[in-house]
Formats: structure tokens, sequence, C-alpha cells
């Protein structure tokens, strides 16, 4: 009992230190961009933690030192959450974490922090070596000897050493950086959650202790038959991603020592030495990053040579984890090696609608030029980049805001947000109206002025580039897909900050507000007002309706589309304004004749996948003007397949150009109810 009652004041220690247990909504944000969403926290908080070994043994402190920190953070929340747990192994991962943490901040010479941590694990556990030795670290680089002789003395160190503290404070110092603080906390079984790929720069974490723990204990009530082997299956990249930090030289480990300097050793040679382990650190880092977007079979082959080249139905991307260089003139990328490979050409279209002729037309191809630099003859730099370089293209379909968002917006989303801002932008295509209205997702995304949007003929160089942007279907994210992970929910928090929108968390069934979207020329509501009418008498709904030239301003249209718990339109671009909707609120898609496929395609399978609703309101021919028009035996109204068989412009003559509608205002009410029920009100 005495145990548990110090390991229970411990843990209440830590809480209070750590955040007590709460998170903040851009806490989760940053959690979800490089965890899985689904599956036990406690399995995430092992992923964390073996990342931040590896950070740590990469000589990446800070990035580990701040995963660290989200650990424990995390670890708090799930312990506040959780009704019963194996409290010995929680302990053990505590301390671990606090000692990791101050492993880091001993390295980057951020001594209070070193010794607030290892105080933490001293007030509880005065014997533990390794928290004595970090603080007397911490004490000694602050020119606190006494408390470094205290803590010394405290686990009992020899006396010769004891002396040395006395008289000399260098190469105590290097003795004590030396004993246990190279390495982190770890048990040195294998990691089943060992990739760094997925994390931001300011990541890191640490052991397996904590769920050696959990295996040993059958009887543990908050993991009842939990397989942990197939649960780290489940988000484990391949093993190779761990083994690239000690293949990079050609074998041997590459953790930089920070060993006490031989007599006389030159201070430059010193230096020059860190400067060569921090290049290789960061070059391992990149490629990390650059290898979440690869598919998963062609991973031996990325790190074998560096390049990846993918393609489907729609889009081709490029990946290279090598110095580039980047002629604008030409729109040449060239990839110059040492090796005696045969060069090799290969054209890139940036822009992910490869299946459709017209989209990819006009589309200005990335001309990859790749071989060994005396044959392929590659110009000189002029201007020198220290980040990867992304080439996409601003052409296409983007006046539209559904193909802007569809294949820009998401898909560059996609492929940079794990850069966080470090990553250079490079339009081969630039239309000034169409860049500038999503500007604010560009400035989000990279941290540098866009490439390509003044004319140039400069030379750039480039530590790696990405010539493409990875496509997850029609405003879909998917997490099985490369960059495995995210989600439709990650996006949406990142568009609802980049536009500043404050985030409806309760949908109010009593009094629902109905989004309109109002259109004029064609798909028209020509009984509009009656329907305003009706939803606001005979429903007591609220209504606001939408005007076409409202949503040019995202930062003041996504806020009153979250405002709302339904949106009303018919098929069009205009319903792409879903994504800004409020999670589980409901999408009514007035589809048109003639439209099934789009409507359903476009808007009505993914809606779900954005945390949606969805209510599927097909026209009725008695609905639609062309009945009117063209009267009920014309193939037109009668045979819309017959229409379709001529070509997409026949197609969109009859029923994109030209077709307006009339609703029936009893059968559109009755949809307003279902959509009540579908938020969860009762039909009583």
């Amino acid at each position: 009992m005495a145990a548990i009652s110090l390991y229970a004041k411990f843990l209440e220690s830590f809480a209070i230190v750590h955040g007590n247990g709460e998170l903040s909504e851009e806490d989760w944000v940053l959690f979800s961009s490089f965890l899985p969403m689904e599956g036990p926290l406690l399995i995430k908080i092992k992923c964390l933690k073996d990342i931040g070994n590896d950070f740590f043994k990469q000589n990446l402190f800070e990035s580990a030192g701040g995963c660290y920190d989200m650990t424990c953070r995390l670890l708090c929340y799930t312990l506040k959450t959780m009704d019963a747990f194996d409290i010995e192994s929680v302990v053990e991962l505590a301390i671990s974490l606090n000692l990791n943490i101050a492993a880091c901040a001993n390295k980057l010479q951020e001594y209070e922090a070193a010794k607030k941590c290892c105080s933490l694990v001293l007030s509880s556990f005065p014997k533990n070596a390794k928290a004595v030795f970090r603080r007397a670290l911490a004490f000694m680089k602050t020119n606190m000897l006494l408390g470094a002789q205290s803590d010394l003395e405290i686990a009992s160190i020899d006396d010769h050493l004891l002396l040395e503290v006395a008289r000399d404070c260098k190469r105590p110092i290097h003795v004590l950086e030396n004993i246990g603080d190279n390495f982190v906390e770890d048990d040195g079984g294998s990691s089943c959650c060992s990739s760094v790929s997925s994390l931001p720069d300011s990541i890191t974490m640490d052991t397996c202790n904590f769920y050696d723990g959990l295996t040993k204990n059958p009887e543990d009530k908050f993991s009842p038959n939990m397989d942990l082997d197939q649960h780290c299956k489940e988000y484990q990249e391949s093993a190779s991603i761990k083994m690239f930090q000690f293949s990079k030289k050609g074998g041997g480990n590459s953790v930089l020592r920070i060993d006490a300097p031989d007599e006389g050793q030159d201070d430059e040679r010193s230096n020059q030495h860190h400067s060569e382990a921090e290049a290789e650190a960061e070059s391992a880092e990149l490629h990390y990053k650059l290898r979440r977007l690869v598919n998963e079979n062609d991973l031996a082959n990325f790190d074998a040579t560096g390049i990846s080249y993918d393609v489907d139905d729609f889009t081709e991307i490029s990946v290279i984890s090598k110095p580039v260089i980047f002629d604008q003139k030409s729109l040449s990328l060239y990839v110059p090696s040492n090796d005696a490979i045969q060069p090799s050409r290969r054209k890139v279209k940036p822009y992910p609608r490869r299946e459709d002729p017209t989209a990819i037309k006009w589309v200005t191809p990335v001309d990859i030029i790749a071989g060994n630099a005396t044959q392929i003859n590659p110009p000189s730099c002029q201007i020198m980049h220290h980040v990867p370089a992304l080439f996409f293209s601003f052409q296409g379909f983007v006046e539209n805001p559904f193909h802007a968002f569809n294949e820009i917006v998401i898909p560059l989303f996609l492929t940079s947000w794990h850069f966080r801002s470090q990553v250079q932008f490079v339009l081969t295509d630039y239309r000034y109206e169409w860049f500038w209205k999503y500007i604010r997702v560009v400035a989000k995304l990279s941290g540098y002025e866009v490439i390509g949007t003044k004319p140039s003929k400069m030379v750039h160089c480039f530590p790696a580039a990405v010539v493409g942007l990875r496509y997850h279907e029609n405003l879909a994210v998917n997490s099985s897909k490369v960059p495995l992970g995210y989600t439709m929910q990650n996006f949406r928090q990142f568009l609802w900050k980049t536009y500043n929108v404050k985030v409806k968390t309760t949908l109010n069934l009593q009094r629902p507000k109905v989004l309109l979207i109002s259109r004029k020329g064609s798909r028209m509501f020509l009984n509009e007002d009656e329907m305003v009418r009706m939803m606001e008498e005979e429903l007591g709904f609220q209504v606001y309706r939408a005007l076409p030239n409202e949503t040019s301003d995202l930062s003041k249209f996504g806020s009153t589309v979250n405002s709302c718990e339904i949106m009303l339109g018919a098929h069009g671009a205009g319903l792409t304004n879903g994504l800004f909707l409020p999670t589980g609120a409901v999408m009514i898609q007035m589809v048109p004749l003639g439209l099934n496929w789009a409507s359903d395609h476009y808007f009505g399978e993914p809606a779900p996948g954005i945390g949606l609703k969805y209510i599927r309101y097909k026209i009725w021919r008695n609905e639609t003007s062309l009945y009117e028009k063209y009267g009920p035996n014309d193939p037109v109204v009668s045979d819309p397949e017959s229409i379709w068989a001529k070509g997409y412009m026949a197609v969109k003559k009859a029923y994109v150009d030209e077709q307006n509608f009339r609703i029936n205002l009893v059968r559109l009410k009755g949809v307003l109810l279902e959509a009540l029920e579908l938020m969860g009100r009762s039909s009583a």
C-alpha cells in the first residue's frame, strides 16, 4: 500500500507539471496529424515514445524533446479518462519520459528544464541514478558545484569522481554526459512503432517498458484481450525506415557522441564533425518525410536510388530524395549523380486530372533529367534553397470551386502538410486571380514565397523535390492511402483554422439553420421565395440564402456555412462549401434530370467521408423546366441515356446549362423533416 501511495503521489505531481490531462483542439489536430485516428490511446503513446527515441539517436534533440513533452500530455489525458490501469507500469513510463526530456534539455543547454524534470523524479525516487546524473550535469553546467556534489553523493558515486567535481568542472561534465546521457530510456527490444516519417519537425519519444508491463499482466482491466503486436503492425511502416539512419553512410551507428576531447584536439575539426553529423541527420529526416509520399511497393527502390515515380488513373508524382537543379526557363529538373548510369528523361504534368484530356491539355510538364552529371550537364546554381521543392500547376479547371478544392487544395494538403511549412512551392502554371483566391491555403502550407508567380529565368537548387500532387478520389482524404494516417477531419480542421472559422460543436435541432445555395442562370429554383417561406413559417427554420457572389470571400463565407445545420442546393460547385459545414450536418443535393452519375460521384459519395449526413433529392420530371420545354416524350426527358450517348457537350447543353426547377413544397417539407431525424431529433 505504501508503494501504491508513493506511485499515486508521483503521478499527481507528473500530471500537474504536464498539463493535468487538458488537451486543446490544437493539440488534437497535432496528434492526429501523424498518428492513426483509431486504436487505443495507449498504443499511440507507445508509438510516440518509440518515435522520440529515433529522433534522439539522430541527434534531433529539439524534435525529441517536443515529442516527449507531447507524450507526457497525452499520457496525462489517458490516465484521466481510464477507469483502471497498471500503476507500476504507468509510473515506469512517466519516469522514463521525464528523464528523456531532461536528456534533451541538457543537449540543448536548457539546464533549468533539465533540473525541473529530474527533480520531479527525485522527489519521489531519490535513488534514481539517471535522474541524479542528469541533474548533476545541469548543476555543473550552471556552475552550481555544490548541488552537483550533493546529487553525486546521494547516488554513492566513487570518491575519485567527487574529488574531480570539487577540483575541476570540465572533465566530470564529459564523464557525466557519457554515463547514461547519450541514450534515452530504451529497453533494447524491438520497436513496433519505430517510424519517424509521420512526424512533424517539433516532435519525438521513447520506450517499450510500459507495454512489456501490459503483456505481463493478463488481468489488465483497460486492455482486455488486446493484441499489442497486431495493433503495432497496423500502425507500422516498413522496418527499413528505422534502419535507414544506420545505412546512410554504408553501415555503423550514426549517433554523435559527446566525449571529452583528446589533448590538443583541433576545435575546427570538432565543429566540422558536428556539422557533418547534423547534415546527415537532416538528410535522414528529410528522406523520412519524402518517404511518406511513396507507395509501399516502391519503398525499397526509393531507399536504394532516392527516386520514385508513381502513376495511376488520376495523377502522376515523382519523389526525389537527392539534390536537384531546376532551370526555371526551360522547366527542366536535373538530378545529377556520380553513378555510372544511363541518363533518363521523363515529363511529368503536376496536376491530378490526367484522366481528363481537357483538363490536362494545358498543364505544363516538368522535364525530369537524371543521370551522371558529366552526361546530363546541368546548369550552375544561382539560388540555393535549404528546403525541398514541390512542383504543381494552377491550370486545369481551378476557376470552378469544386475543381479548385478537389484538384489543388486537398491534394496540396495531402502532399505537403507533413513538411510543417518547410517546403518551397514551385508553380509550373500560374493564374493570378485563382491563385490569390486560395493564397491563405498556400501560405499556411509553405513558409516561403512561391516560385513561378513572376517571370524569371533563374536556376534554383534544392536538397530534394516532389513533382506532382497526391490525390485520393473526389473531395476525399483516405487514411489507408499514401501518405498514411491523414483523414478528412484533419483536412477540415486545417481548413477551419486557415479561414478562422469558429467551429460549431453543437447542432441546433430546435430551430435549425438552412443554407440555401441560390443560383443564377441555370439550375435555379424557380419558386425559391415559396421554398424559403415554407421553411421559415411552416417548419420554424432559420434560412440563409447564399448568393453566387458571396462565396468568393471564404474567410467570411466559411463561418457562415459552419453556422448552419442543413445545406440545400442543386448539383453544382456551390455544394463544395459543404467542406465548411459542422460535423453531423446534413447536405441535401437536388439531383437534376440527366445528372445522376455526376451528382452521386462528385458530392453524394464523398459526403459521409466529409462527416456529413446526406439526402439525395432526385428531381421528378414534373419539377424540371425541361418537362415544360420538351414535353414528356422527348428523349431529353424520357431517355437521358440517349443524350449521354451523344457526348458531354450535348449533356451540358440539355441538363447543365438549360435546366431549372420548380420544387414540390410538400415533398421538400418531408425531406427537411427527414434531415432533422438524421441529426437526431425525434419525429415526435
